[in-house]
């Protein structure tokens, strides 16, 4: 099966979720045997193409302008560049085949949508600015013949803002590498039971307000939290926090953030949205139990008292709720569900797992065709 898969880049010549989706994603599928082509518009993706098991192909754009028309140009030569190829079915993700869902006569396209941030949009400057990507979305939702969700709570996003039938859509999650995290813990470090661990940038959607205020009222209990990341409400959070045992570490090494996850006795994610997040299943590989809002496919990986507690986004009081019901049970209680939490990742989200998934709904797709 020879596969076109477009996306906007690849890691590590760029660091991102889709870019690191897009790669990993590839490598699976090429192993499991597909013939897997990547285009992108990064000009040294095809420089450095012997680094992957897979076919690279950059996209000749000129330098990056404005946002909307850099894509715009990638989108139209993404669609030249799968017409020319000798391919069986185009896996687009993001906007990548904005332009290709409009052609005639085209192959199979399976379009993952990702995280889908533009529907999160807050204030009407936001909103404006997202509108043009929000009509890509429709349009791409309304010509793939097969979308992929990520799970959860983004099903709804797909069947009620983008109106995609039940039928049309897949649940394939994202995936991790659970033996580069395990190779990365360190038993030798001293564990801290009692306190979380948050990573994330410290910015206004991942709720790190939320998470010092809820700390804040939580003085004098036998609970800690520290924070990794760098943010623009950094200065802010620190002034305002009044409970000793949050401890701002800033950005740190992979080293030190490693060192972090095998010292914490839980993790805790206090989004306001999110599509898929893999630093929970990171967290969960770690064998740390895990306190989530529920926000987009987090109950996919969060299942509640037995890989950890789902809260309310936006509430300090829930949140509160969320780390007291987890402190509450017994540290034997707690090292259980941490490891329920990792049998459930590896089961359900390893790339071998979604690349054979990905490529059994291909296969499907094409039988399809030639009936």
């Amino acid at each position: 099966m020879k596969i076109a898969l477009v996306t906007k880049g690849l890691f590590p010549i760029t660091v991102g979720g889709i870019e690191r989706h897009s790669t990993l994603l590839a490598t699976h599928m090429a192993r499991q045997g597909a013939d897997v082509t990547v285009m992108t518009p990064e000009p040294d993706a095809e420089k450095r193409r012997d680094e992957f098991p897979f076919k690279v192909r950059s996209l000749p754009l000129p330098p990056p302008t404005r946002h909307w028309l850099h894509t715009h140009r990638a989108a139209k030569l993404a669609t030249k560049e799968i017409q020319a190829g000798n391919f069986d079915i185009v896996y687009g993700q993001g906007h990548t085949c904005a332009d290709y869902v409009d052609t005639r006569h085209r192959l199979p396209l399976i379009w993952n949508p990702h995280g889908m941030e533009l529907f999160h949009a807050v204030g009407l400057k936001h909103n404006l600015q997202n509108l043009p990507y929000r009509y890509r979305f429709l349009r791409l939702a309304k010509g793939a013949e097969k979308v992929i969700c990520l799970g959860g709570k983004l099903m709804d996003i797909l069947t009620d803002k983008l109106r995609i039938s039940p039928s049309r859509i897949v649940t394939i999650p994202n995936a991790i590498d659970p033996d580069f995290i395990l190779k990365k813990l360190d038993p030798s470090v001293e564990k801290a039971p009692t306190d979380f661990l948050f990573t994330a940038r410290l910015h206004s959607n991942k709720g790190a307000d939320v998470l010092v205020d809820a700390f804040n009222e939580l003085t004098g209990e036998d609970v800690g939290v520290s924070l990794v990341g760098d943010g623009p409400l950094g200065p802010e959070l620190k002034a305002r926090c009044r409970n000793p045992r949050v401890k701002f570490l800033g950005g740190v090494s992979d080293e030190e953030l490693f060192r972090q996850f095998s010292r914490a006795g839980a993790f805790i994610l206090p989004s306001l949205f999110e599509g898929m997040p893999t630093v929970i299943l990171e967290a969960m590989t770690a064998g740390l139990p895990v306190v989530s809002t529920d926000i987009g496919a987090a109950r996919t990986m969060v299942i509640e008292g037995k890989t950890g507690f789902v809260v309310q986004p936006g509430s300090k009081d829930e949140l509160k709720r969320g780390i007291r019901k987890l402190m509450g049970l017994s540290l034997e209680e707690r090292n259980q569900i941490g490891q329920q939490g990792k049998a459930h990742v590896l089961a359900n989200f390893t790339w071998p797992v979604v690349a054979k998934q990905t490529l059994e709904l291909a296969e499907q797709l094409l039988r399809t065709r030639k009936k």
